[in-house]
């Protein structure tokens, strides 16, 4: 990597962790600037704008995900143990990068305009992912074909991401003591049974 990318991805990095510690308003340009060691002015040398920053943080957090989990969705295997695996990548990568994971969650309401929607466009790219790889698995037999696959979706990625935020807060000592892999194979229990209603 060369050492402007090395810079940017410092400040990318030290942003994260401020926007989720302090907030993306109550943190400035200096805050940064001074995290990572270097001038305001240097700041803007990468960056147009605080919410530049904050729209960078957001899409290099989804990026990481995207890419780890299309690495396993378009791999060779049945597709049962591919999303599965994804699965359980994307809740690993949460907790891994929990700084961007958490100022996604939080911080994303502070976008406007074209930082809004190059979000809105990474995040339409992770849902088609998700999406296509839910219609092979209507071929496969894991969702019935009239099913609202993109509800269903939703649903599901909105539980999960639900689920690690309220890891994060520590709000439930339940969920504190699970790992990634068994929240998975939970949710996937209860898909293939359902509830008895």
């Amino acid at each position: 990597m060369k050492k402007a990318e090395a810079r940017k991805q410092d400040i990318i990095n030290c942003a994260a962790r401020l926007f989720r510690e302090q907030g993306y308003p109550n943190t400035s340009i200096t805050d940064i600037g001074k995290a990572v060691g270097v001038s305001s002015a240097a700041l803007y040398y990468h960056f147009a704008s605080k919410e530049d920053i904050l729209e960078q943080v957001i899409v290099y957090g989804l990026n990481v995900v995207i890419n780890r989990i299309r690495s396993i969705l378009l791999s060779e295997g049945d597709i049962r143990e591919k999303i599965k695996d994804a699965l359980l990548a994307q809740i690993k990568t949460n907790i891994e990068l929990t700084d961007f994971f958490i100022t996604h969650m939080q911080e994303m309401r502070n976008l406007t305009g074209v930082h809004l929607e190059q979000v809105k466009s990474k995040t339409n790219e992770f849902y088609a992912l998700w999406f296509d790889v839910m219609e092979e698995g209507v071929q496969a037999g894991i969702y019935v074909s009239n099913q609202n696959l993109k509800l269903y979706l939703l649903f599901s990625q909105g539980a999960l991401r639900e689920l690690m935020y309220w890891r994060y807060l520590e709000l439930d000592p339940f969920l504190l003591k699970k790992t990634p892999q068994e929240i998975i194979d939970v949710f996937f229990e209860y898909r293939r049974s359902g509830l008895n209603m």
